[in-house]
């Protein structure tokens, strides 16, 4: 099912698009992400950087039904190093689109500095001035809501428009959180009907008009959830909540 994690990460940002040419992945060792991206005839520069290369050879020659050659792709240039480090020795480079494919920013966790306010302001100058950055987000249960808000609170300190949405991952057993943002689109202004125009051609499974209407509406609950907890996580604030799946009565 890894499609709908990922369909849903990047389809949003990339649909509503007029020809996205550059784009950046965080993230994504298994290249599920890049796989999704490269289905845009558009796109002529993607850089992945993942900070584990010895995950990315092993995802490349064990899980091709995952990646689907799309490590071979000529547009893509791979850089192995923290993303934050890549973006702040390179300012010049700009994208259409920015993806974060993190693990999330648990309690000493390597992606905690990606989450913060300085690195979503790092992000921005990277961006063209109509251009998004999408990002996974955590879980929507209300009871371990808080950090999906932070991530929601942290960005909106950043960006003009910010928008939460979410998905039922299977493998998760739970609805998983993501948010948009940008200056410039609202995919919460999106119609079906041009959802649908602007994916004709592209092979999704999971993805289109109607399920992107279905995403981008939050259950009351966790909307209401939302507005009370959450906080702006900045590099001498992170997130400081470890939060742990539970499987089969198995923490």
């Amino acid at each position: 099912d890894d499609h709908i994690y990922h369909e849903s990460l990047v389809h949003p940002s990339m649909s509503q698009m007029e020809h996205p040419k550059t784009v950046l992945i965080c993230g994504g060792g298994e290249g599920s992400t890049l796989r999704e991206v490269l289905k845009y005839t558009s796109v002529t520069k993607v850089v992945m950087i993942d900070i584990d290369e010895e995950l990315v050879s092993l995802c490349k020659k064990h899980m091709p039904e995952t990646h689907k050659n799309s490590f071979d792709d000529k547009r893509v240039t791979f850089y192995f190093q923290d993303a934050r480090e890549f973006l702040e020795k390179n300012p010049d480079i700009m994208f259409d689109c920015i993806f974060l494919d993190l693990t999330m920013p648990q309690l000493n966790n390597l992606s905690v500095s990606l989450f913060t306010k300085e690195f979503f302001e790092l992000a921005k100058k990277h961006l063209v001035p109509n251009g998004c950055i999408a990002t996974e987000a955590q879980s929507t249960d209300i009871r371990f809501v808080t950090v999906y808000a932070s991530i929601i609170n942290t960005m909106q300190s950043v960006f003009d428009i910010v928008q939460p949405y979410s998905a039922y991952i299977p493998l998760f057993f739970e609805e998983w959180g993501f948010v948009f943002a940008s200056n410039y689109y609202d995919p919460q202004k999106l119609d079906e009907k041009t959802i649908d125009d602007n994916l004709k051609g592209l092979d999704t499974k999971y993805y289109d008009g109607i399920t992107h209407t279905k995403m981008f509406s939050l259950a009351k609950d966790t909307r209401n959830a939302l507005k009370i907890t959450g906080r702006i996580m900045t590099d001498d604030n992170p997130n400081k909540i470890k939060y742990f799946f539970k499987l089969s009565g198995n923490s």
